[in-house]
């Protein structure tokens, strides 16, 4: 795979390249690297609102693009600092121009003018808010889940604040040591616990917690959860993201991508599974239609999910030239009009992969 430099500023740290390779009729190509050491040190969490990639990279980054052309993505702002974004992960867009930021603590950002963003608030409170992973959200409630065994909920319906709800020690209470990542379906949160990333060898472990009061529709406090449903399954070994659309979840593990199938939230069960086809395993995923794109290693994969007990592979790009920080490279993605924004957490970049041919641009229509 050729690459051409198409944008360099500053230093050989910025530059973006495009493939001078044809698409095929239906496939996945790669058409832009942004890469910056600084901006997108460890590049770890992507996501996107209005055109725009919110970046968090565990090396202490936190980085606005522009992503309005996508072969040509922008580097907005940016900022690096080991104190205040000590062990950075995840990022969550809110409305009225917030951005919600997890670390160590809670950060909260008005970003309304993305070339300059102030911080708002923060939000400390350890152990509990602690290597925050991910967020999901109902309304002025977010949910997030720390790594150190804790899952919290916390109010941001104020402007320039942020309120912690209440939290549950999950890792004593539930047996999920380690939550990862958390999603929402219908009343319930979505948890996947890797526990330590091991290989079929170790059985990851999937739960639901009962958190919407389906009478009121209000957000029930963490000690009103409930004993949650979990699943413990090999196929969730070293879970690392959860995604849901419609009646279903979908798993990245180390090995598998794995559908479970939510129709009846206190009794999840798992419905099919697919292989993922890079040996570091599936650490990002987007759902869009009818089909699940996932990350990892150096390979971006398109699953076809329609039939929830025979998922199947429709295209798959491996591309080490992009993801040139070696076996471990991508790690999250977020999918958007025919495109997907892939971070390379060790070669410090964004790879923008472009979703090519009619039939399976389609299939991802949402």
């Amino acid at each position: 795979m050729n690459f051409a430099v198409i944008a360099s500023l500053s230093s050989a740290a910025f530059f973006g390249l495009a493939t001078s390779l044809t698409a095929q009729p239906d496939g996945l190509t790669v058409v832009a690297v942004l890469q910056d050491q600084t901006a997108l040190a460890g590049a770890h969490v992507i996501r996107m609102h209005a055109g725009l990639a919110y970046i968090a990279g565990k090396g202490g980054s936190l980085a606005i693009v522009s992503v309005a052309q996508p072969s040509s993505p922008e580097l907005l702002w940016s900022d690096q600092s080991a104190e205040t974004y000590a062990d950075v992960q995840t990022v969550l867009p809110l409305d009225r121009g917030r951005l919600l930021v997890g670390a160590r603590e809670l950060l909260l950002f008005d970003v309304r003018q993305p070339s300059m963003p102030a911080l708002l608030a923060t939000l400390r409170d350890r152990p509990r808010i602690d290597q925050v992973n991910s967020f999901a959200r109902f309304g002025d409630t977010v949910y997030g889940a720390n790594s150190n065994g804790y899952i919290f909920s916390a109010d941001v319906s104020g402007t320039d604040r942020i309120r912690l709800l209440g939290t549950r020690a999950v890792r004593e209470r539930d047996n999920l040591a380690g939550p990862h990542d958390v999603a929402l379906s219908g009343d319930f949160l979505v948890v996947v616990d890797g526990d330590g990333f091991g290989r079929d060898t170790k059985r990851g472990r999937f739960g639901t917690y009962g958190v919407i009061d389906p009478v009121t529709r209000a957000a029930l406090a963490p000690e009103q959860w409930g004993s949650p449903t979990i699943i413990t399954d090999r196929r969730f070994a070293g879970a690392h993201r959860v995604v849901t659309a419609g009646s279903f979840a979908y798993v990245g593990s180390t090995n598998h991508v794995t559908i479970v199938d939510l129709s009846n939230p206190a009794k999840p069960r798992v419905r099919g599974t697919i292989v993922f086809s890079d040996d570091r395993g599936s650490s990002g995923l987007a759902v869009s239609g009818r089909i699940v794109f996932a990350a990892g290693g150096q390979t971006v994969q398109a699953i076809d999910v329609s039939n929830p007990g025979q998922p199947r592979e429709l295209a798959r790009v491996s591309a080490p030239a992009a993801f040139s920080g070696g076996g471990d490279d991508a790690h999250d993605l977020a999918y958007h009009d025919g495109y997907l924004f892939i971070t390379a957490q060790t070669s410090h970049a964004l790879v923008v992969v472009r979703v090519d041919g009619k039939q399976l641009r389609e299939a991802a229509r949402p």
